[in-house]
């Protein structure tokens, strides 16, 4: 899909919900703990900080964290934006990048509890996450070090603080996912380098003495049947942006969902299609906002207004892949060769979830 080629009037009413009101959420983390590579009884489960990165003896350390996102947000909400707030505490380098990546198995905090800077943990407790066990003392990681996506959702660079963030399309796409189906809530791990010598940062953690300095997400959300715009479009030549939005709750009793891209050249040809998840990469004139497993359902041709709509019925889906409470990024693709370039563009992205 990444290689898509741009394939009567009315006035556009997009779809909005009675109580459409956007809301943002800041959750505390309900577990957190660091994995101590030197041995795997070596645990800090209760303790007061969090560790990414390795030691001068090369150590390493990686830090655990989750957050209970379905209790606190409706389901059938759409995720807009999530991050990850942390306070670094300590450092003995300069700027180095972390890495977040979503973990892929359940894991404990147990109640050890390190002394001093708790640099070198303490002895593993029942139920803590260690460097081989997910929890202590006899189930294993099948992975030591942690089970967890290879591909980071968000990478940001730690000089000496305050206020580290990690927030991308893709840590959006993993709270998504976790209010979508609790059961997969795994939190994320917290990878600093690990190669070329000393490079772990402290981060103060759930359990820190200073509220203030306590682990943060911060969480942007839509409502139950209101779809979220997100992605960067660029403007085409009309002046404006093309612009994707449902014109229909985007619930399985209506049968199908129906989108409408405006903001186009009048008259020109436009592709619908939709996948699994959200990026933002440059693609013709303009971006490409979904990537994963993509679909394709139909072109449209634009009013003289510049409005194309298709309808999308959901028994035509490859697989009956739209299921109750789970979360699709649509976009449209549009020829323009008015504007030069590479002569096509696209609208922004359109981050759907869906009800029964």
């Amino acid at each position: 899909m990444t290689t898509l080629r741009a394939l009567s009037a009315f006035v556009l009413v997009p779809f909005l919900a009675a109580s459409a009101a956007a809301g943002t959420v800041t959750l505390a983390p309900v577990q957190d703990s660091t994995l101590y590579s030197q041995s795997g009884s070596v645990a800090n489960g209760a303790g007061d900080y969090l560790f990414a990165g390795t030691t001068a003896q090369s150590a390493k350390r990686r830090a655990l964290l989750r957050f209970d996102v379905a209790s606190a947000i409706p389901a059938g909400s759409t995720i807009v934006s999530a991050a990850l707030v942390l306070n670094m505490s300590q450092s003995a380098i300069g700027p180095v990048d972390v890495k977040l990546h979503r973990v892929l198995a359940s894991w404990g905090e147990g109640a050890s509890n390190a002394t001093g800077q708790e640099g070198t943990g303490t002895t593993a407790q029942a139920g803590d996450a260690t460097w081989t066990m997910r929890f202590f003392p006899s189930t294993p990681w099948t992975t030591p070090g942690g089970d967890f996506v290879a591909t980071p959702s968000a990478i940001h660079t730690v000089d000496f603080g305050p206020n580290d963030t990690w927030s991308s399309l893709a840590t959006a796409d993993d709270v998504q996912g976790w209010l979508n189906a609790p059961a997969t809530n795994f939190g994320w791990i917290l990878i600093g380098p690990e190669t070329g010598g000393a490079s772990a940062k402290r981060f103060d953690s759930r359990t820190n003495p200073t509220p203030a300095n306590r682990p943060q997400l911060v969480i942007d959300f839509t409502p139950p049947l209101v779809p979220a715009n997100y992605c960067s479009a660029t403007a085409n030549s009309t002046g404006l942006p093309g612009r994707l939005d449902a014109l229909n709750a985007p619930s399985l009793a209506n049968g199908a969902l129906q989108l409408a891209a405006s903001n186009l050249p009048p008259n020109t040809s436009c592709t619908f299609f939709f996948g699994t998840q959200r990026t933002e990469t440059p693609l013709g004139n303009g971006n490409l906002c979904v990537t994963g497993s993509l679909f394709r359902f139909g072109t449209a041709q634009a009013s003289s207004t510049g409005v194309a709509t298709r309808t999308l019925p959901f028994g035509t889906v490859p697989g009956n892949a739209i299921n109750p409470f789970s979360t699709w990024c649509f976009q449209a693709q549009y020829r323009n060769v008015a504007a030069g370039g590479a002569g096509f563009n696209q609208t922004d992205g359109l981050a759907v979830t869906f009800l029964p």
